[in-house]
């Protein structure tokens, strides 16, 4: 789940730095990622349950830090029902 979180925060980065330089962008590397562990309750057999969280959304935010014609980097976090679920930095590189 948190991986698929960090996804989501790349492509923010990516699409951000590519519209802010009109070219576009992918995300090229990750540093100094934090991911939270799921915390379901096990139900009998072994399956997960996770209770649906009042807001399900999804809250990501991605903040350029820092960049130049080619590369870009933004910090990132990622939030579920009031709760950080990742964060970390991201390298984006721009096509030229």
């Amino acid at each position: 789940m948190a991986g698929t979180a960090i996804e989501y925060a790349a492509q923010a980065a990516a699409l951000h730095g590519g519209l802010m330089a009109q070219a576009s962008g992918r995300a090229a590397s990750r540093r100094a990622t934090w991911r939270a562990r799921a915390r379901c309750a096990s139900a009998p057999g072994g399956s997960t349950t996770c209770p649906a969280a009042e807001n399900d959304a999804l809250r990501i935010v991605a903040e350029r830090q820092a960049g130049d014609a080619g590369r870009l980097l933004y910090a990132f976090r990622v939030e579920h029902a009031g709760r950080e679920i990742a964060s970390g930095r991201l390298a984006v590189v721009l096509d030229a």
